[in-house]
């Protein structure tokens, strides 16, 4: 999904005034979703209306979650250091929890589908995710 949609959705943002790290962080997002969603509705046969906002305010707090989980590890054999970089590790993990309860929790938050309509959004989904593949590579030619 990143290889293949992310110079076209990419391209749609260049036209919208919008900080870059915002751009980057949708771009990724949205092309990683658009990937995934045939796949999501077959399985699950639900859609999922928060995915892409919750991700928005979630995946800036990874790196930092990850960062500070590297420095636990890290400084592990110093006390002081390894708590106060586990306190903080445990901390954003814990926001990231704490936002995904809360919004799986909202009523509005998905759409469950009959078998038969996720099937056929499924297909019609990989159908446009195809096109967009196709409309990157004529970007990547020229």
């Amino acid at each position: 999904g990143l290889l293949y949609l992310s110079l076209p959705i990419k391209n749609i943002l260049n036209k919208l005034k919008m900080p870059g790290f915002l751009k980057e962080v949708f771009t990724a997002t949205a092309s990683a979703q658009i990937a995934v969603l045939p796949l999501l509705i077959f399985y699950f046969n639900k859609i999922s209306l928060i995915a892409l906002p919750i991700n928005l305010l979630v995946v800036p707090l990874v790196p930092f979650l990850m960062l500070f989980s590297f420095l636990t590890i890290l400084f592990s054999f110093l006390a002081p250091l390894y708590w106060f970089f586990a306190y903080i590790s445990w901390l954003l993990s814990g926001l990231i929890i704490k936002i995904a309860q809360y919004c799986v929790k909202l009523s509005w938050s998905e759409i469950n589908l009959n078998k038969d309509i996720a099937m056929i959004l499924s297909f019609l989904l990989i159908f446009f995710i195809f096109l967009m593949f196709r409309i990157s590579n004529k970007y990547v030619e020229k």
